[in-house]
């Protein structure tokens, strides 16, 4: 599995959010490695309970120039834990995250009994295989292979997303929600610092809330401080 340089990594983050800030993360980090050990330790431990495997890590993705996608990461439990542990789901609720990777969202589901439908959908056959071998504990969660844009979405009323395509792909991503919605959607986007301002003054959004995930039990969940905006659409009549 190939990893992204730190210089990648770190020219991203200074376009991203300044010089300033790209610094204070990863001395953040750095300062926190003995957690960052401990952390992956407790999440791949839940990923064996959960799944038989473990889940982490992170893969390049061979789409970026063809589909505007990014790379695959394992979102932290103990993020997923505040961004979405908090939340009250209902048996009519369906969610699906999009460029599910290994499936790590999906994990998180399974285990916290999510009440309505669970789904996927993942670009990268090799990433998607890994993930439906797994999950064949669990075939009440669909995974769907294949390009985001070619499915039909009308189905779903919650979305995740950890960045899995770049700014102006998911514009056009945006687009196809408000086209497709039948009902009220919301959308729970991961590390949105290039478009978080894109809701702001479109039609039918609103922010339900913003939150900045540092620590889960005196653990850094992140390289850097995981960010989500909550956003809700509602499609006109």
């Amino acid at each position: 599995m190939e990893k992204r340089k730190f210089s990648e990594v770190f020219s991203e983050q200074v376009k991203t959010v300044g010089l300033g800030k790209a610094l204070s993360w990863n001395l953040y980090w750095e300062a926190n490695r003995p957690l960052r050990w401990l952390r992956l330790k407790m999440d791949t431990k839940r990923d064996l309970r959960i799944c038989g495997v473990p889940l982490e890590g992170g893969d390049l993705s061979q789409f970026r120039e063809s589909h505007g996608a990014t790379n695959s990461l394992s979102t932290p439990y103990g993020a997923l834990e505040v961004v979405l542990g908090s939340q009250k789901f209902t048996e009519d609720d369906a969610i699906i995250d999009i460029g599910c990777g290994h499936g790590r969202v999906l994990a998180y589901l399974v285990d916290s009994k999510f009440p309505g439908h669970i789904a996927g959908v993942e670009l990268n056959h090799d990433v998607a295989s890994f993930a439906r071998s797994w999950l064949k504990r669990y075939p009440e969660v669909e995974l769907i292979e294949g390009d985001a844009f070619e499915q039909d979405l009308s189905r779903f009323n919650v979305f995740y997303l950890w960045k899995p395509m770049l700014s102006d792909i998911f514009k056009r991503f945006v687009v196809k929600l408000e086209q497709e919605a039948v009902r009220p959607l919301t959308m729970y986007y991961v590390m949105d610092f290039e478009t978080a301002t894109f809701f702001q003054d479109r039609p039918n959004w609103r922010e339900i809330s913003r939150m900045e995930v540092h620590r889960v039990h005196g653990i850094p969940v992140f390289s850097r401080p995981l960010c989500c905006t909550v956003w809700e659409y509602t499609p006109q009549k």
